[in-house]
């Protein structure tokens, strides 16, 4: 407390309170009395997901003017954290929203206000879990994260995404069912011999369908069935399907 207290009184904080939310968990001395009984594994959270000019909750007061008036979502942060970091292993780990709200808002301001800020950080931020109404910051992060990460990783190397997708497509293709032949992915019309019997013709996922006329789909798989050198009769032309 003598940490928080000399922190507080260097920045002429004027709240009439010491609240959870009011305690600078981004100054290096209140950081170091906070964690020096947890494991080392606590800065990178806190760095990230709680307080800090790096953090989280500090850019999302910058992006939303009604937030960063009353630094809401780093007073919210700072709350959940020390309420939830010394009692990981509890029982009934986290703290409620409403107890969340008894540790930010002060007299005149909106508990609305902070409601917002819990909803934002919870929706983004890495290590916050919530179950119901109870919220924690844990050392790992959540799946939810891990899984938006992992698929925006996956967007930047679309080339990947689509060499894995027709490798599992064409595997699954080696099952011909009832037909006499497949014919994954074809480039052109010239991949699928003009034969008589019946046979499926599978597109890639690039040419997508939809039920309106026109589609991707339909376009290639037209151009396919056009594109051959050597047409039976009309009523003879094999099917094409794809999908």
């Amino acid at each position: 407390m003598a940490a928080v207290i000399h922190s507080l009184w260097e920045k002429g904080d004027k709240n009439p309170l010491i609240m959870p939310a009011n305690i600078a968990i981004d100054d290096t001395r209140v950081q170091f009395e906070l964690t020096r009984y947890l494991s080392d594994n606590w800065v990178p959270v806190i760095e990230k997901d709680v307080d800090g000019p790096n953090s989280l909750p500090l850019r999302i007061d910058g992006e939303v003017p009604n937030l960063g008036k009353f630094a809401a979502c780093r007073r919210v942060a700072r709350t959940i954290y020390m309420g939830s970091a010394p009692l990981m292993k509890a029982a009934h780990r986290g703290i409620e929203d409403r107890r969340v709200k008894l540790g930010c808002v002060m007299p005149g301001e909106s508990p609305s206000v902070f409601v917002d800020a819990l909803r934002r950080l919870a929706a983004a931020a890495t290590y916050l879990y919530q179950d119901g109404p109870r919220y924690w910051y844990s050392t790992q992060p959540t799946v939810t994260k891990l899984a938006e990460d992992r698929a925006e990783q996956l967007k930047r190397d679309p080339d990947k995404v689509m060499h894995e997708l027709d490798g599992r497509l064409r595997k699954d293709l080696e099952r011909k069912g009832d037909f006499s032949r497949i014919h994954p992915l074809p480039q052109s019309g010239q991949d699928v011999p003009d034969d008589l019997d019946a046979r499926l013709v599978v597109i890639g996922i690039n040419h997508s369908y939809g039920k309106e006329s026109g589609s991707a789909a339909e376009i290639a798989a037209k151009a396919i069935l056009e594109s051959r050198a050597v047409y039976p009769a009309l009523s003879q032309r094999p099917r094409l399907s794809c999908r």
